[in-house]
């Protein structure tokens, strides 16, 4: 009986605080994409010459 009381008791848990966070993951979100963006930008540029310096190594060696 304490199982399946226990049970119930985080199903309605979970629900509930679902929605804040839902909420307010939404604009949360919006806001860790744009400071992932901007970081991810800022990584990916000096990421993106070493790819095509790679690349153009290998075919002035070969």
């Amino acid at each position: 009986t304490l199982s399946p009381q226990e049970e119930p008791a985080p199903l309605p848990a979970l629900p509930v605080p679902l929605p804040d966070p839902s909420n307010e993951g939404k604009p949360q979100l919006v806001g860790r994409f744009q400071v992932t963006s901007s970081k991810e930008p800022a990584e990916p540029l000096p990421l993106q010459p070493t790819s095509p310096t790679l690349s153009g190594s290998p075919k002035p060696s070969t």
